[in-house]
């Protein structure tokens, strides 16, 4: 048997989070797998595996200034591993300078690094910080062992043009496979039986673009009077963004879930989910929707592979909301709801393939 450590920065309602908890509760009997979170769980629960041992740093590590901050999660993790074994430390990346992690992993005596990236490059980055990118993508490929992505967008971003593992962001397709019974239990639940739902999972931070989104569905009740919109997440945007569809007269047609742990009755339920992101490593938001048969509209910020089946399309963020209205309208008409479970597997994104496939990559490191 193997021991992994999986290197995450938080653990809330997040894609990153749901890959990695889909794919230990996956794994055989060859590997076993802790969780290093630099911040404490936000009341999730991912796993029902009562085996599985969540670590984060005390609160020593919750200094007001960044640079001392940071210092302390590395010193975190170097202790840590120096004082349990591990035979591979993965580390999953959202910015370049996560690399320092693996400096971290380093200092504590363990060399056998998998950095994986989750996000591709952001339009928004200023001059320090595609400097500072550039010197930790330097660091990546001093201190690792091996890299991966899940997608090429995000493969180029985090790494350059370091050569790479493509590892999918599979989910279990067959809990997201579309089913009428709970599309029209929850419709009723939530009291939009009458309604053309379209919604959206995920974050309430800038880079999901809920702003944009709201200024679209404001459009899209111009079409369609039915309409409402159904957001399912939690964030630092959650009132802002209430205020903002308030200040649009859309409010009584905006539903805040707030965070959901089983999102697969929502996607029954709706009509479109609309994923206007500015930014994304592959978007698994989009990929469950796709599985529950949803009209999947998706901004030009998130990755080609994002379209896996025909359900999917993209449009520009430079287009207007009035515009991507249309789209929406023009994407759901006529449209017979179905399972797209099987072309979804078909196309590498089930969780048992992807946890098989990041089990030989944990058995490989392991023997070198």
């Amino acid at each position: 048997m193997i021991k992994v450590l999986e290197k995450l920065k938080y653990i809330n309602n997040g894609g990153i989070e749901a890959f990695v908890f889909g794919t230990l509760e996956n794994f055989s009997d060859k590997t076993e797998a802790d969780v290093f979170s630099d911040n404490p769980p936000q009341a999730v629960k991912f796993s029902d595996n009562a085996a599985l041992r969540i670590y984060s740093p005390d609160r020593s590590c919750s200094f007001r200034l960044k640079p001392i901050r940071i210092f302390a999660k590395m010193t975190a993790l170097t202790g840590f591993v120096k004082n349990n074994h591990y035979d591979v430390i993965h580390i999953h990346m959202c910015r370049p300078y996560d690399a320092m992690y693996a400096v971290a992993a380093r200092l504590g005596g363990n060399k056998r690094i998998l950095l994986h990236s989750h996000f591709s490059r952001r339009s928004d980055e200023l001059v320090f910080e595609k400097l500072l990118n550039a010197f930790f993508r330097v660091v990546s490929r001093i201190t690792a062992s091996e890299f991966a992505a899940c997608s090429e967008q995000a493969a180029e971003y985090m790494f350059g043009t370091k050569k790479f593992v493509l590892i999918k962001n599979g989910i279990d397709t067959a809990n997201f496979a579309f089913d009428a019974k709970t599309r029209n239990a929850e419709r009723e639940r939530l009291g939009i039986v009458d309604c053309f739902a379209v919604g959206n999972v995920g974050r309430l931070v800038l880079l999901k673009n809920h702003t944009f989104l709201l200024d679209v569905f404001a459009e899209l009740l111009k079409l369609r009077e039915n309409s409402v919109l159904v957001i399912a997440g939690d964030g630092e945007l959650s009132e802002s963004l209430k205020q903002k569809a308030n200040t649009l007269g859309i409010s009584d047609k905006v539903m805040f879930l707030g965070a959901v742990d089983n999102v697969s009755p929502l996607y029954q339920a709706l009509d479109c989910f609309v994923f206007p992101s500015l930014s994304e490593g592959l978007g698994i938001a989009a990929v469950e929707a796709q599985t529950a048969g949803l009209v999947t509209v998706c901004s030009d910020g998130v990755p080609s592979e994002t379209g896996i089946t025909e359900l999917c399309s993209f449009m520009p963020l430079s287009a207007s909301p009035k515009e991507w209205a249309e789209h929406i309208i023009s994407r759901t008409s006529e449209y017979e709801r179905k399972s797209f479970a099987d072309e979804v597997r078909a196309a590498g994104y089930d969780i048992k393939d992807t946890a098989k496939q990041l089990e030989k990559i944990y058995l490989s490191l392991a023997e070198e």
